[in-house]
């Protein structure tokens, strides 16, 4: 009875996927997915792929979204198996890039007050802001962790990290709108600064022209 629940279950997914895409056979249709999109299809596990091998192998389907199984049964078996590589993929894809953004979302805040502040400045926020975060729930070592890289890579990478913001804004603002808040908001501490602040305005900029 289980196992007959779990084959239910699995071409529940596949009539899903055929409803959705048109096909559960031609594997083509997800290369165009995007990382989003890929984290979104159906869960096949390992054992589920696994039993669905077998079932295919031994006859047990006539037909499946109508596809004749003594046909088409080895390329549903593909199909099945390329979508649960193709969700894993997009997953991890996807908590990658949101990893990248909350590290980017804390680069970016002392980044800011490195421009406006200078260093001394930037270390106290950083340490702000890991004893609110601290104070909040969160794990101490991880966070103190995850806040020093932020510190490091704001004062280490300062004219790469500042070319990115250059970029956002950018793409927020218009490069007349981005610059006007840049001087309004986040003036620089000094002329050192200042001339790292144009330079990345200027990389960022011809890139940005450049689209």
């Amino acid at each position: 009875m289980a196992t007959k629940q779990h084959l239910d279950r699995i071409i529940r997914k596949i009539a899903d996927l055929n409803s959705v895409y048109g096909t559960c056979t031609d594997i083509a249709v997800l290369s165009g997915l995007s990382d989003n999109e890929r984290s979104g299809l159906p869960v096949f596990e390992d054992g589920e792929v696994g039993l669905f091998a077998v079932a295919v192998q031994h006859g047990a389907f006539v037909t499946i979204c109508g596809h004749p199984m003594a046909r088409d049964g080895r390329k549903m078996l593909a199909f099945v198996r390329a979508v649960r590589d193709a969700q894993r993929i997009g997953f991890s894809r996807e908590c990658a890039r949101i990893e990248d953004d909350c590290r980017w979302a804390d680069t970016r805040h002392i980044l800011l007050r490195l421009v406006k502040g200078g260093h001394e400045a930037a270390l106290k926020m950083t340490k702000e802001l890991a004893a609110s975060c601290i104070e909040g729930g969160c794990d101490e070592e991880s966070t103190v962790k995850d806040f020093a890289r932020a510190y490091a890579t704001a004062k280490n990478k300062t004219a790469e990290q500042l070319e990115r913001l250059w970029r956002e804004l950018f793409e927020d603002h218009g490069v007349p709108g981005a610059v006007a808040l840049f001087q309004k908001r986040w003036p620089p501490v000094d002329t050192n600064t200042k001339e790292l602040v144009n330079a990345a305005y200027m990389a960022a900029r011809d890139k940005f022209k450049s689209k």
